[in-house]
């Protein structure tokens, strides 16, 4: 029966379901991030539920007959859509938004790009709950394979919607800026190959343009890329005056927004101090700084010194190592203060 094909949008309802749930459910707090960053005015329990409900919802629609099938179906076609408007409302925010949708997978800006999968994903959930309506289920059609140009048609949008959910971030490479890896003489470990820093404008909150190379022209520089509005960035920013502390003034530590200085003024104060403006993302682009928070670490000497690095726990460790290799080269004064940062936080 042609009917039979559809059981290919229940299985990538299910798929994707599964794989989303289980990636929140190791990043919990990236999920309530995200509907932090997202602007969805919910609940406080209602980020934990998620993971759990898409769960749920994933065996559901393996495991149901055709006729609990229609309610699951319908119930994650809901969902969907939900997402949809979500997705579709934040593209129209006035800086780009990036979450963790998938936890660590896939890509973390919402772009036109997300919108084309959330669409495709709510074309399977319409196909899905379409199946269901007429009795089909995937216990009991697994069966039949004649109609083998309509699996194939279910398998092709199977595969796009599984490569736009957790594909890369289709942010171009700049190789210039991205640092290789060789290996170590006699550890087996790799080693850090430094690059030169890349051109790249920053702007003061004053307006004065600063290259990269102006920012470590006298000692290094800790690049930490932060946004406003996104929970791991609001955790970090009133960290950056204490690993400034900490770092003894022979690094020093800037923050880089994407947002003007008013909504950095008014969602990000503890970083005021700190923050360098790339309005346009042509820094993000030539470090390759895809993600808030990111970091990277610019040399006195003209070459990157570290990263890029992405992630609260990366940056957080970015900034620990730097102090131990300070410490253990005796570069830091006596009086610099201890580890008083979250660095160690589990978050």
């Amino acid at each position: 029966m042609p009917e039979l094909a559809l059981v290919l949008p229940v299985l990538t309802c299910a798929l994707i379901l599964l794989v989303s749930g289980a990636a929140k459910l190791c990043e919990r707090q990236a999920t309530a991030d995200a509907f932090g960053a997202l602007r969805v005015d919910a609940p406080s329990w209602a980020p934990a539920l998620l993971a759990p409900a898409e769960l749920v919802l994933g065996v559901a629609l393996l495991v149901s007959p055709a006729p609990l099938l229609v309610v699951v179906a319908s119930v994650t076609l809901a969902l969907l859509l939900a997402y949809w408007l979500v997705v579709a409302r934040a593209l129209r925010f006035e800086h780009p938004v990036r979450c963790g949708c998938f936890g660590r997978l896939g890509a973390h800006t919402i772009s036109g790009r997300t919108l084309v999968r959330n669409t495709l994903l709510v074309l399977a959930g319409v196909l899905a709950l379409v199946g269901a309506l007429r009795g089909v289920s995937v216990p009991s059609a697994l069966a039949d394979l004649d109609q083998w140009w309509l699996w194939l048609l279910g398998a092709a949008l199977a595969a796009a919607v599984c490569t736009l959910s957790l594909g890369g971030s289709g942010e171009p490479a700049a190789p210039a800026a991205a640092p290789a890896a060789e290996p170590g003489d006699d550890t087996g470990e790799f080693d850090y190959v430094r690059h030169p820093i890349p051109y790249g404008q920053t702007r003061t909150p004053e307006g004065t343009q600063l290259t990269l190379h102006e920012l470590a022209t006298e000692r290094p520089a800790l690049l930490v890329a932060l946004s406003p509005g996104c929970g791991p960035c609001t955790r970090i920013a009133p960290d950056l005056r204490v690993w400034e502390e900490q770092l003894g003034g022979v690094v020093a530590v800037r923050a880089l927004f994407d947002a003007d200085p008013e909504r950095v003024a008014e969602l990000a104060p503890a970083a005021a101090p700190y923050a360098l403006y790339d309005l346009d993302l042509n820094v993000a682009r030539v470090l390759r700084l895809f993600a808030n928070p990111s970091a990277v670490l610019l040399g006195a000497d003209g070459l990157l010194a570290g990263g890029p690095v992405e992630g609260e726990p990366a940056v957080r460790a970015m900034v620990e190592d730097i102090r131990a290799e300070l410490a253990d080269a005796g570069a830091l004064p006596a009086d610099s203060p201890e580890d008083t940062s979250r660095s160690r936080q589990d978050v």
